[in-house]
């Protein structure tokens, strides 16, 4: 992959679902640019970059006929799995080559959209300078990953003389460094209101949707600041501790702590060859100076986790990624920053490896003395003149010439060591920002776990960001530096929503929070009632804590693996019984709707009531219909007004009864994911 998409006369099915006729150029598909944007297509634009215009191409048109470029798209569809818009690599790295047969300003145009929508978390990676997982699965992993798109987007800006734009970009880029806990040296979830996740394990793995990380955990991900390797050296405290913490990653225990993680393969300890994420951070150690240490690694990897045998790769091979990293690495260098221009030095593989260039010169690299255990180099020459660098550009490549290394069994330390030897990798000091924490004001928050409450509580107010004056309402009102000051603890007694806002003279005011404190009956303090029965049990992984969790007063998150959310891959009848007629005045109701994990909000609700549980009388209903709109992750809440006395409430919520034409699991059934049942008096 890709693959020919059109037919024999130019004819292909675009994006918009109209037959379409193609000149100039052929059409493709299957655009896996989570993975290939690493190796596949930096690999094309050495052997093939005629190829690789022709993707380019086929990008842009489905960016004209679908409104975005392709995040991973498949026959004409745009699947939304996997995260980033990295078709930007792919344009940023052909264009800095040189391979230029596309129309530049379209492409600039197409770039700069995906980055400035709504979705996916870039509002708030827009505007607080990172995602909050508690609003978005997978909200470490994309943010780093827009980071580097980003970083993408200012070098072409800046190629194209949009200094304006290179700067928004470029300022984005260091976005990474705002899910990076200097306290713990890991990449982190974070809360809106600056806090860190808690517990914290960097080992913990996630999946797609859920979780802080996409496919992998914090190991993974903390080494992915490609554009910005300086950077992230000086955030693990220097060269040597940045080198020390990439060999413990490799002698880290080899486990997968999640049951659903099957991506996650190819370890060494904690380095995954099996998945992408990991594939640039054994080639690392050269921008510490340490490239005897890649050598090291890179041997290792390809020794121990490929074969010539069906199952000789360690992992799924994610449209050609795991093979392109082999034949890059087996070369002997690799693609660490697709769009650098670089190829950072590893350990060449063969006697004898010659890329035949589209200009029609050859490069040639050549390795004397290399065998299993000699993989170590300790010389090299360029063209006949001696070569120290841990590093070659692309431009010397495309010159033609031959690389040649002498290899033996002990390393030679000082080969790639000095300053002057090393790749780079940064930000340039005038555009590097403040600390976020001297940048933004944090939104307030309220250590209150629970929404729900049955007597009167007590809370207070806080904020992170020090020297802040906090305005609240709790009628429902926008805060403004006019509302009431907040002084101490607060006691509410009935059904409240409360907002609050920070503000500090000379930064601008922070988020709005809104958080609605509910009198409600549910289970708490060992009480009986109320108590619920399923018609169908929750289905599969995804039975949480049980049918008890739509009553026990804490709503689910963002994340269906929380253990409070309950799927069904049928309709949910429930009965609650509250023990004795009780006067209810509204009946909530909380689904998530995750669509790129087959999550769906329910086709229909019917809410009905009864005092003999035999005679229900409906009070509400709902509709709804699910299209590509739906597509955000998140959790939709109905209310349904009661206004009067019942003992028994019974819930009907059918689902759609398979995944819509638009979907890439069309004709499947979908998911049905319920969390709190709330009965508010």
């Amino acid at each position: 992959a890709p693959a020919l998409f059109t037919d024999v006369d130019g004819r292909y099915r675009g994006m918009d679902k109209n037959i379409h006729t193609v000149k100039g150029h052929n059409v493709y598909t299957i655009f896996s640019l989570w993975d290939t944007f690493r190796a596949v297509h930096p690999l094309f634009t050495l052997i093939a970059p005629d190829k690789n215009m022709e993707f380019i191409n086929t990008m842009l048109l489905q960016y004209q006929q679908h409104g975005l470029l392709p995040v991973w798209e498949l026959m004409a569809n745009e699947t939304g799995t996997m995260i980033g818009y990295h078709s930007v690599p792919v344009i940023w790295d052909a264009y800095q080559k040189g391979h230029r047969d596309f129309d530049v300003e379209l492409a600039f145009e197409a770039m700069k959209k995906s980055a400035m929508q709504d979705h996916l978390g870039l509002a708030d990676y827009r505007n607080l300078g990172f995602i909050p997982f508690e609003r978005e699965g997978n909200a470490v992993s994309k943010t780093v990953e827009y980071a580097y798109d980003d970083w993408c987007i200012a070098e072409m800006a800046k190629s194209l003389g949009k200094m304006e734009d290179y700067e928004t970009f470029i300022h984005r880029a260091q976005n990474y460094r705002n899910v990076f806990d200097t306290s713990v040296g890991f990449l982190r979830g974070r809360r809106a209101d600056g806090s860190w996740r808690t517990p914290f394990d960097p080992i913990e793995s996630s999946i797609l949707g859920s979780g802080d990380f996409t496919e992998g955990n914090s190991w993974h991900y903390t080494f992915f600041a490609p554009h910005d390797v300086a950077g992230l050296i000086e955030l693990l405290g220097g060269d040597e501790l940045f080198s020390a913490k990439i060999d413990e990653m490799f002698a880290e225990e080899p486990i997968v702590t999640h049951e659903a993680a099957h991506d996650i393969t190819g370890l060494i300890g904690q380095y995954a060859q099996g998945n992408e994420p990991s594939h640039h951070v054994a080639y690392l150690h050269n921008f510490a100076g340490r490239a005897w240490k890649t050598q090291e690694k890179v041997a290792l990897i390809m020794d121990s986790l490929y074969t010539d045998k069906p199952d000789g790769i360690s992992g799924n091979e994610d449209c050609g990624q795991l093979s392109a990293w082999y034949i890059f690495s087996a070369t002997g260098f690799y693609p660490v920053a697709p769009g650098s221009g670089d190829y950072i030095i590893g350990s060449p593989l063969f006697e004898e490896t010659t890329i035949h260039l589209d200009n029609g010169k050859t490069f040639t690299v050549k390795t004397e003395g290399r065998t299993r255990d000699a993989v170590y180099i300790q010389s090299a020459k360029f063209n006949g003149k001696p070569f120290h660098r841990s590093y070659i550009s692309h431009k010397e490549i495309e010159a033609g010439g031959v690389l040649e290394f002498v290899m033996e069994t002990e390393p030679n330390k000082e080969w790639g060591y000095a300053k002057e030897h090393r790749p780079k990798s940064y930000i340039p000091d005038e555009f590097r920002l403040a600390p976020l924490e001297e940048r933004l004001v944090f939104i307030p928050f309220i250590s209150k776990e629970k929404d729900l409450f049955h007597e009167p509580i007590t809370f207070e107010i806080e904020c992170l960001t020090p020297g802040v004056t906090i305005h609240y309402t709790t009628d429902g009102s926008e805060p403004t530096q006019q509302s009431a000051v907040y002084d101490g603890p607060i006691t509410i007694g009935e059904t409240t929503l409360v907002k609050a806002k920070a503000f500090r003279d000379g930064m601008q005011p922070s988020e709005t929070l809104r958080r609605e404190f509910i009198r409600a009956y549910y289970r708490h303090s060992n009480r009986v009632y109320p108590t619920i029965e399923l018609e169908h049990g929750p289905a599969g992984r995804y039975t949480g804590r049980g049918k008890n969790a739509l009553l026990d007063g804490t709503r689910g998150t963002i994340d269906f693996f929380d253990g409070e959310w309950l799927g069904f891959i049928n309709d949910v009848v429930a009965k609650i019984d509250l023990g004795e007629p009780r006067h209810v005045e509204s009946i909530r109701l909380s689904f998530m709707r995750n669509i790129g994990s087959w999550i769906l909000l329910p086709e229909s609700i019917e809410i009905a009531v009864s005092s003999d549980n035999i005679n229900f009388t409906v009070i509400g209903t709902e509709q709804h219909t699910t299209t590509p709109a739906d597509y955000d992750i998140g959790i939709k809440e109905y209310k349904f007004d009661a206004g009067q006395t019942f003992r028994y409430a019974r819930v009907i919520a059918r689902s759609t009864r398979a995944l819509p034409e638009w979907h890439p699991g069309a004709g499947n059934r979908p998911w049905l994911f319920i969390d709190e049942i709330i009965l508010e008096y």
